[in-house]
Order: C-alpha cells, then structure tokens, then sequence
C-alpha cells in the first residue's frame, strides 16, 4: 500500500501474470495488490500472455480474486519464449499490420529503473538504446520515439526509415514485433 501511495499521479497498475509468471507470484499476492488498488481507488489490469487454450484456464483462477480487467495478449517471441520457440504462431504474414499503430501508443508506462515510454516489449526490455525511454515524462513526450509511434502507423514508419525491400514472417503480423524489427533495420541489431 505504501508504494502505491508513494507514486504520485499513479492511475493504475498493470500486472504481467500468467503460467509463465504464476512461478515468482502466488495468487495471495495478486490479491493483496488487487485489494490495495481497490483501496486507492486504481484501476489494476492484468495482462495474460496466450500460447495454447489451456492458458484460458489459467485466467480462470482470478475470478476468486475479484472483478479483475483481464486483457490476453499472444505470446510475443521475445526472450525464453523466443529462444524455446513458443511464441504465437500466426498462420501467414498478415498485410493490414501496416495500417496499425502501436498498441500502446496513448499510454504511458513507468518502468522502474529505465523511465517513461509506451513501449512493453523488446525494444525496451532487450536493447541497449536509451531512445526509447526518457527518466523524466516531460522528456519522453518530446522525444522523437514517442512522437514517431504516437502518430504513425507501422506502414508510415516503414516509409519514414526507407526501408522497402524487407522481408516479412508470419510473425511479424504482431505489432511488437513489427515495430522491433523496423527499429532493428533502421539503427542495427543492437539498437
């Protein structure tokens, strides 16, 4: 409770907890923070990660906590689930990517340690680029990082960087991981 009272201007809280998590968390402390959230009257999202239907029955274990907002998202090929090959796996490379904008693009996420960004996903968490983050929220706000995908669509970034001749994956269906790897074109693999 004290941490949360200790951030000012905090709106709510997002929670990363699925089987993969479940390990570092017991469900008594996600209803611990869900209680606390509701005392401090903020919102808190969990985000559950998807990679077959038995993940759905694994969601079902918060109905005991509460009225929980749930969000799934497809398991993205980043970090162990990249390296054991269990991400989503989409069927063929779906083209309307390119008309799609960041989903996070009017967000604004606190990462402790880094800073201020819209991003969740790898660029943040397996680069070692500063551009994409700012220590400060007025700084990442003028920053061209956020300027670029709070206004663009992917196609209107791809043009932006000039990179025609790229080939796609059915992977790259997924919007994070389009936008990694557009970035990773432009500024290298290291970023």
């Amino acid at each position: 409770m004290s941490v949360l009272s200790s951030i000012p201007l905090l709106s709510g809280v997002n929670l990363s907890y699925d089987s993969f998590h479940a390990k570092f968390m017991s469900m008594e402390k996600v209803q611990y923070l869900y209680s606390a959230c509701k005392e401090k009257d903020l919102d808190l999202l969990v985000l559950s990660a998807l990679r077959s239907p038995m993940d759905l029955m694994f969601i079902k274990r918060f109905q005991k906590v509460g009225k929980l907002q749930v969000k799934l998202q497809k398991l993205l090929p980043y970090g162990n689930a990249k390296k054991n090959n269990i991400g989503f796996q989409y069927p063929s490379f779906d083209k309307s990517i390119f008309s799609r904008f960041c989903p996070n693009k009017d967000k604004i996420i606190y990462l402790c340690g880094q800073g201020f960004t819209s991003c969740c996903s790898s660029l943040v968490f397996d680069c070692e680029s500063k551009r994409f983050f700012s220590p400060t929220l007025k700084g990442y706000l003028s920053s061209g990082f956020y300027k670029l995908i709070s206004r663009n669509s992917f196609g209107s970034i791809r043009r932006r960087f000039k990179l025609k001749g790229l080939s796609y994956s059915p992977e790259h269906s997924s919007p994070c991981v389009m936008c990694t790897y557009l970035f990773k074109n432009k500024f290298g693999a290291k970023l």
